[in-house]
This record gives C-alpha cells, sequence and structure tokens, in this order.
C-alpha cells in the first residue's frame, strides 16, 4: 500500500507513514473505471479477433489504417473532382454548339462554303 500524501510504500501492518508521518489509508485506491478497462482489454484479448475481423487497436498500431484511409479518401476525392470537371467541360462544349449562337454559326459557315442543305438544318 502506498501513502496517500506523500506517496511512499506503506509496510504491512502499519498504521502511520514511515516517511512522513501521516496516518496511512486503511482502504487502498481502487479506480473502478481502470479494473474494467483492464478486464475488458484482457477478455478481448483471449478471444482473438471478432467474427467481422475487427480487434481493439494497440497503443500505436492503428496509425497505419489511419494513414491509409485517409490517402484513399484524398484519391477519391481528387478522381471525383476531375470526373466533375470533365462532365462541366463536355457539357459546356455541347451547350454552346446547341445554344441558338452556335447553331447560327455553324450555319454561317456552312452558307459561307455553300452548303446549303446544311445550313438550313442549323
Amino acid at each position: 500500500m502506498k501513502c496517500s500524501y506523500c506517496g511512499a510504500k506503506i509496510k504491512p501492518g502499519k498504521v502511520y507513514c514511515s516517511v512522513c508521518g501521516r496516518e496511512a489509508q486503511i482502504v487502498p485506491d481502487y479506480n473502478l473505471e481502470e479494473d474494467f478497462l483492464n478486464a475488458l482489454l484482457q477478455e478481448e484479448e483471449e478471444k482473438g479477433p471478432s467474427p467481422s475481423g475487427h480487434t481493439l487497436p494497440k497503443e500505436r498500431g492503428g496509425t497505419k489504417k489511419k494513414k491509409k484511409k485517409s490517402k484513399d479518401r484524398a484519391l477519391t476525392v481528387a478522381v471525383v473532382m476531375f470526373l466533375v470537371a470533365a462532365i462541366a467541360a463536355i457539357v459546356f462544349y455541347e451547350w454552346k454548339d446547341l445554344s441558338y449562337e452556335g447553331r447560327m454559326a455553324r450555319a454561317k459557315k456552312a452558307y459561307e462554303n455553300q452548303e446549303y442543305a446544311k445550313a438550313a438544318d442549323y
């Protein structure tokens, strides 16, 4: 048992701390949360991996997975942004040709090339 004031070790059966002289705490410190968490960790270690394959992360074991997930997420976001930009460019290009001004420009070129049927279609 340890002294609650100075932290020195108190010999079993003694009532006073030999270092600071204060009265020893009869009931030892009991940390319910710490004991509960330690029991849970021991149970999980004895069971092994769960059916889903997940295990409790070690103190530093989960950092590689987190870094990989963040890299994968960043790559996914970059690919999606590229696809959105490509689709927007295609739509803009096609919209320009389908607009009134685009059709009139194409009709004018066809008329100048003496392609009157195409010019009428545009």
